[in-house]
């Protein structure tokens, strides 16, 4: 059997917890998976425990053997996977850090509907080791969280309301970068979009504008100004303090890519699409 040393480890695959293990009644096993799943929330969110639910995030799901929290954790994790790749047949299994634990995954797959991450999954489950299926508590676990925060943190969006306070209202959208022309987007799409919003931003700043960076799942917002409600009135849309306008015309359009978009309003004449107001995030 494979075994795993350390009080620290939490093991996904009963192959990596100690010989008592195996001969566990019904109802311990299925505590057993139960801790397992606790465990996989806290390391990779809630969506780890239903890998039927599509996530926004970009980036490869795993099949996740096994989890090492605590000091030893990477010596432990070492350890486990050097059985894992040996006497556990899965020699393409790694070891990737994921916050503060330390996991043994195996594959790579574009979601939890893939076929091949199915087909996959299924059979490592069903691995029989010296009559025992090892991997059954494996399972499914989505990419890690992608840092949004950028390479400029301090020209993040987020940043505003530390900044300004409450007068931290709202932003003029001058910019989006993404790719609106394919489904799903690439992760070396992603890279590059944010990296374009993030050199937009730099651009403007050099200018002498106060400007900002929003990066979303799928596509990053370049913003101008900070506005308050001395700025416009939500409830008289026509009023706009003579600094909003004054922006406005310096940036006229929100461009897609560095490209004024023209949108076409039914019974109306197409136009370029105008600069907006969007709220600040809180965070």
């Amino acid at each position: 059997m494979l075994g795993c040393r350390g009080a620290a480890v939490v093991a996904i695959a009963a192959a990596l917890g100690p010989a008592a293990a195996f001969g566990q009644s019904s109802k311990d096993e299925q505590q057993r998976k139960e801790r397992i799943i606790e465990e996989g929330r806290r390391v990779f969110g809630d969506k780890s425990a239903n890998p039927g639910d599509q996530d926004a995030e970009q980036g490869a799901w795993s099949i996740l053997i096994a989890i090492f929290r605590g000091e030893d954790q990477e010596k432990e994790a070492a350890a486990a996977l050097a059985q894992v790749r040996t006497k556990g047949q899965l020699p393409e299994a790694l070891v990737q850090k994921r916050g503060e634990a330390s996991c043994i995954l195996v594959g790579s797959f574009k979601g939890p509907d893939d076929a091949a991450a199915k087909a996959e999954l299924e059979r490592v489950q069903t691995m029989v080791i010296d009559g025992v299926a090892v991997y059954a508590g494996s399972y499914l676990a989505p990419p890690p969280k992608k840092d949004l925060k950028g390479s400029i943190p301090e020209y993040n969006l987020t940043q505003a309301k530390l900044l300004y306070g409450k007068r931290a209202v709202q932003t003029l959208q001058v910019g989006v970068y993404g790719r609106e022309d394919i489904e799903r987007p690439t992760e070396k799409d992603l890279r590059e979009c944010r990296a374009a919003a993030e050199a937009a931003v730099i651009k403007l700043r050099q200018e002498g504008e106060l400007a900002f960076y929003y990066h979303g799942p799928r596509r990053s917002m370049v913003t101008v100004g900070v506005f308050d409600l001395t700025d416009f009135d939500p409830r008289v849309p026509s009023y706009k303090s003579s600094r909003l306008r004054e922006t406005q015309k310096r940036f006229p359009y929100n461009l897609y890519n560095g490209q004024a978009i023209r949108v076409k309003t039914p019974g109306q004449p197409a136009r370029l699409q105008p600069s907006n107001l969007v709220a600040i995030p809180e965070k």
